[in-house]
Order: structure tokens, then sequence, then C-alpha cells
């Protein structure tokens, strides 16, 4: 929780975390997996690029849940990772080692996409507890559990984010231009260059 973070009132945890109904349905389907709780979109690029280039798709290390089978499996797939980054002379932290598992050993893996890095535990909490806890961020996962309401609600907060960025580069172009004009105490452009660029952002 980083000291408060996500969830600011730690009184509130007065409950036993279990699966959910929701969850439990996921659950049953694939028990012999892991399940991994993914941020951000599918990064398909070469690991050595997500490594020295940085990525915004991580699974989490703060919350992974399976069988002791599961469990197993995932050991000794983290010992083989480690051997094959050592064998390169490079390390990085567990959500690199945790794509090279799942890109090398797929069938082992059950992935659950979540909005924010601890808010995996929503699939633990009861329906109560999830809809009223303090967040300083509130969370998709608090209105539904299904898989689908959060990818189309995280599809949707992409592409705001992104006309969000659009509008910011122009919008800065435009005073930056101002700054430029006044400090060049030049005369203004014609009003066709003005207006065009009044629009475009």
């Amino acid at each position: 929780n980083l000291g408060g973070n996500t969830y600011t009132n730690s009184e509130e945890f007065d409950f036993t975390f279990s699966e959910q109904d929701e969850f439990s349905n996921i659950v049953k389907k694939h028990e012999d997996k892991l399940f991994l709780f993914e941020l951000g979109e599918y990064d398909n690029r070469a690991l050595a690029n997500i490594l020295f280039l940085g990525t915004e798709h991580f699974f989490t290390g703060c919350c992974m849940y399976g069988s002791s089978l599961a469990w197993q499996k995932f050991n000794s797939h983290m010992k083989e990772a480690l051997k094959a980054f050592i064998s390169f002379n490079i390390m990085d932290d567990d959500q690199k080692l945790a794509i090279w598992c799942v890109r090398n050993y797929p069938d082992d893996f059950h992935i659950v996409t979540i909005d924010d890095w601890f808010n995996a535990i929503y699939y633990f909490m009861p329906e109560s507890k999830r809809k009223s806890i303090s967040t300083k961020i509130p969370s998709i996962l608090q209105e539904s559990l299904q898989q689908s309401d959060i990818k189309q609600h995280l599809s949707e907060k992409v592409k705001q984010d992104s006309k969000q960025i659009k509008f910011t580069k122009k919008h800065k172009s435009l005073l930056n231009w101002i700054k430029e004009y006044i400090l060049s105490l030049k005369s203004p452009p014609p009003k066709k260059v003005y207006k065009r660029l009044v629009l475009d952002k």
C-alpha cells in the first residue's frame, strides 16, 4: 500500500480476505494456473527492448494467486528466468522476470487485468467492503469485477488520455507562439494563420 497511497484507512480492513464469487468462477476454470494481475496494454516488443527502454505493461508482484502446484511451477520458472538473465549479465526487478516466465510458459498462467498496483485485492474483498472502502483513487473494480467491464473502462481511459495529451501539445504550441510573438515585438501573423492555430488546439 506504499504508506497509504491507495487505501487510506487501515481500520477498515476488519475482514477476512477470500475469493469472491466472480473470481471463484474464474479460478475453477484455471485451477492449475498461477493468477497474475497485469497493468497496462500488452507489450509485444522483444524483452531486451522492454528491459532497456522500459514499458507500461507490468505483472504486479504484490499480489499473485494459485494452488500449491501452480506456485511450485512458478518457482521453477523464476529460477530458470534468473539463470537466463544472469547468462546475459543483466538483471531487473521481478516484473520483468515474470514477463519472461509468461512468454516461455504461457499455459501455466492466467492473466487478470486491473487498473492500479494494489487493486487486485478487490477480488478478495466482500462486496460491501469493496464498494465502500476508502481510497485515494476510485477504481472500476469497486463497481465490477467482470474483466469485460474493466477492459472497456481502461480502453476508454486510454482514449481520453490520448486526447488530453494531443490537446496539451497543441495548447503548448499556441502558448509558445504567443510568447515568441511578444518577445519579438513583431506584427501578428495573418488572421488565417492565427485562426488555424486557435482551431488546432
